[in-house]
């Protein structure tokens, strides 16, 4: 379901905002280094291919966390407070979502 709930996020991005969320995806320094999603994976790819990224590296709530941080750190409010009620509407999580930023 997080795949779903990221994808449906970075699909509501325009071209530079999609672009500036990949580069600080790639920026970012996981205590796990496996998890790092490096620039070369992130590049060319479109928004299923980084859902997917971000579903297979992190956990669901992880993922979704990191997305709306990430989000917040651009400045999208807006879309951080979407990705919350939509994962907080989601039944999979009963109610639980992303924390305030």
């Amino acid at each position: 379901m997080a795949k779903y709930l990221i994808l449906g996020a970075l699909r509501k991005l325009g071209g530079d905002h999609f672009q500036e969320f990949k580069q600080r995806l790639s920026d970012e320094n996981p205590a796990d280094s496996s998890q790092k999603i490096g620039w070369g994976l992130l590049e060319k790819a479109m928004s299923l291919d980084v859902a997917t990224l971000i579903n297979d590296r992190y956990t669901e709530g992880t993922g979704l966390e990191l997305t709306a941080k990430i989000l917040a750190n651009m400045g999208l409010k807006d879309n951080v407070k979407q990705l919350q009620e939509t994962w907080a509407d989601s039944e999979e999580n009963k109610g639980a979502g992303p924390d305030q930023r």
